[in-house]
């Protein structure tokens, strides 16, 4: 996908879009947003967020979760990645 205009954000680039934006949240113009990101409830994206990551805070801090562990093991080891 191009590189999105300066009053429009660009999201993935297949034809499955696995995006999740949480309640709230803002996204500032312009950015793109991968494939399979999520992010968190009142956060505020101001930069692009690479496919898998999961973007929360003001402003968005992005993050990547560990492939193959256990998504509960994870949630104690770092709460702030699924808030």
């Amino acid at each position: 996908m191009a590189r999105p205009g300066p009053t429009a954000a660009g999201v993935g680039e297949g034809d499955i879009l696995l995006v999740t934006i949480g309640a709230g949240a803002r996204v500032l113009a312009p950015v793109y947003i991968g494939d399979h990101v999520q992010i968190g409830a009142n956060s505020v994206v101001v930069k692009d967020i690479p496919a898998g990551a999961v973007a929360t805070g003001v402003p968005s801090t992005i993050r990547f979760a560990d492939k193959g562990k256990d998504p509960y093991e994870a949630m104690f080891k770092d709460p702030a990645l699924w808030i």
